[in-house]
Order: structure tokens, then C-alpha cells, then sequence
């Protein structure tokens, strides 16, 4: 059970939650951070993106804590600047690609590994896709895909995104699953890494009561951390499955979202 705010673990997803990619981190939210962990918190990043890419948000804000990368599929410690486990795509999963490309010629790739984000082959119609996320990509060729890979990313028209990811689901490829990290998002990811997985696997390597962690999130990709966490929060823009998740609905992220629950918790934990 929490009594103070030192026993308490808070996982916060970036974009859309924390900040939001282009306009970087609210005040609001980087000094309710340092003020969080002044007074004894835990804090630490659950997100879709790599140790490097997410640096340049972690270098604004006060990280003490192992954080979850690429979706759950590693958990890094910057601070010792060293990973904890990390977990790759199965052997199928450059078959799954080449079908995949094969029926939907309009949609892009990426391939994701522990500090590039690479295309997958030249398909010039989806890169402004991928510029929206503000991420550097670098370029390789399908036959160089290997599963040495943590995940896949799909680039795909906002109007499409739910029918495409529910099609690709129904595949029933062996060792991956699919889910949607954004409106114009669909990653690939090896089963049994998902951010909530990679909390479980955390708090049992760390000896961290669950009930001690504290979730915010916004997007589908975060619904397993809300549901394995031990208090979960959302922003006010999520979607309303997401928000059905939550213990808490705070305000939007770039008003201050992250701050209006630290400040939830410190007027219930801070003696």
C-alpha cells in the first residue's frame, strides 16, 4: 500500500501524454516532475520510442528510474546507461513484412531496433507520415530485414488505421501481434512485449510492489500498462477505451496533464 510519495513508481508515456513530439515537454510538467522526485518519487518513461530517440525528452525532465522503451520491448536504465532485457521479433517476422508490403502497396515501413528507426525499402508517398513524428530515419532494403529487429512500424493513412489493424490481427501470424501506437501508426511487435508486460517484468526483477506503480497514458499501445499498473491515469483527449481503463482522468497533455496527477498525488501522499 503507498503512504508516502517516495514508495511510489510513476510510468508516464510521451507523446500525447507528457509532451507532445514538435513542442516538446509543458513547464507545468517538467517542474511537477522535479518537484516529484525531490521529494522521494519514482520516475520513469513508457514509450513507443528507442533509448536515443526518447533522450531527447528524457534530458528535460528528471528520470531516476528504469524506463520502458519501443513499446515494452526493452527497458533501459539511463542512469547506468544500460538495458535490462530487451526482446526481438521471431524468424517469421520478415515473411509477415514481405506479405504485408505485398497487400498493401500504399502503406510504408520501419523498422525499429535499439537506436535506429529504419526504412524498409523507398515508398517516397508515406515519409511525410513518418516526418509527423518528428523521428530520423535511416534507409535499408526488404532483404536486409531481419528479426534481429524489436518491432515494426506501418505508416498508414489516418482513414484506414482501424480497418488495416484489424485485418493484419486476424492474420493470425505466429509470435507477433499488432496494435495502434497513433492515428497514422501500426506497429508489429513480438508477443510478450508490451508496455505492460515490461512492467510486470520490471517490478518482479526489481522487487517493486505492483500496487505501487502509478500509469499515465493516452493511446491504445498504452492500455496494457494501465491495466497492469496499480493505479492507472488518462489525459483527457484519449479515447474513451482507454479512458474506461483508468482510476483518473486528468487534462489535456500541453496543458499540464502529467502535473495535474502529481499534484493529485501529492495532496494524498506527501507528508
Amino acid at each position: 500500500m503507498i503512504e508516502k510519495l517516495s514508495d511510489i513508481y510513476l510510468f508516464s508515456d510521451i507523446d500525447g501524454t507528457l509532451g507532445v513530439s514538435g513542442k516538446g515537454i509543458p513547464e507545468r510538467n517538467r517542474e511537477a516532475v522535479a518537484r516529484f522526485v525531490e521529494k522521494g518519487g519514482h520516475f520513469a518513461i513508457a514509450t513507443g520510442r528507442t533509448v536515443d530517440n526518447a533522450r531527447r525528452f528524457t534530458g528535460e525532465i528528471g528520470i531516476n528510474s528504469p524506463c520502458i522503451l519501443s513499446n515494452g520491448c526493452a527497458v533501459y536504465d539511463y542512469g547506468l546507461e544500460e538495458y535490462y532485457f530487451t526482446s526481438h521479433l521471431p524468424e517469421g517476422a520478415p515473411r509477415y513484412l514481405a506479405e504485408i508490403l505485398r497487400d498493401y502497396p500504399h502503406i510504408g515501413a520501419a523498422a525499429v531496433n535499439a537506436t535506429d528507426y529504419c526504412y524498409i525499402g523507398e515508398r517516397s508517398q508515406v515519409k511525410e507520415v513518418f516526418k509527423r513524428s518528428h523521428t530520423d530515419f535511416k534507409l535499408i532494403q526488404p532483404e536486409d530485414f531481419t528479426s534481429d529487429y524489436f518491432k515494426v512500424l506501418f505508416a498508414v493513412p489516418d482513414e484506414e488505421c482501424q480497418t488495416i489493424l484489424q485485418e493484419l490481427s486476424g492474420r493470425g501470424y505466429e509470435g507477433v501481434y499488432f496494435v495502434s501506437s497513433d492515428t497514422f501508426y501500426i506497429e508489429m511487435l513480438p508477443v510478450g512485449a508490451s508496455k505492460g508486460d515490461a512492467i510486470r517484468k520490471l517490478c518482479k526483477l526489481k522487487n517493486i510492489p505492483i500496487d505501487h506503480t502509478i500509469a499515465i497514458g493516452d493511446y491504445y499501445n498504452d492500455a496494457e500498462l494501465l491495466k497492469a499498473a496499480g493505479f492507472a491515469v488518462t489525459v483527457a483527449e484519449a479515447p474513451q477505451e482507454i479512458k474506461a481503463l483508468c482510476d483518473l482522468v486528468v487534462g489535456p497533455c500541453m496543458d499540464g496533464a502529467v502535473a495535474d496527477l502529481i499534484e493529485y498525488l501529492e495532496e494524498r501522499y506527501d507528508r
